[in-house]
């Protein structure tokens, strides 16, 4: 049984259970050599390769992903480069329905390019 500071991980590469510290944030494989993360999926950003579209993870705080496909390295998109949505409000003219009278159209959406 594992103590309260000790996790489990399946390497990725031979599929070995191995067991580290909580703290750890990499283990590496002392069978296949791999370095596996010790952060669950939802710790960890994802963005496509600029270049092969390959998916990549990385940690929080990274900079940049090498991608071992094609050797490409991709910035982390930051959260301030998040495009800037807004809200746009469009009243078309107004027209006549069937019985004469002024209808009013108006539409509501969503913009996130720069003006």
């Amino acid at each position: 049984m594992l103590g309260p500071a000790m996790s489990e991980l399946v390497c990725g590469g031979c599929f070995t259970m191995l067991v580290h510290s909580r703290s750890a944030t990499n283990v590496r494989c002392p069978h296949c050599g791999r370095l596996g993360s010790t952060r669950s999926g939802n710790q960890m950003g994802h963005l496509s390769c600029g270049q092969c579209r390959t998916t990549l993870a990385y940690p929080p705080g990274a900079t940049t992903v090498g991608c071992p496909t094609c050797r490409n390295v991709n910035p982390v998109p930051t959260r301030d480069a998040r495009p800037q949505q807004t809200m746009v409000l469009v009243e078309n003219p107004k027209t006549l329905d069937e019985k004469g009278k002024l209808v009013s159209s108006v539409a509501v959406g969503v913009t996130s390019w720069k003006r």
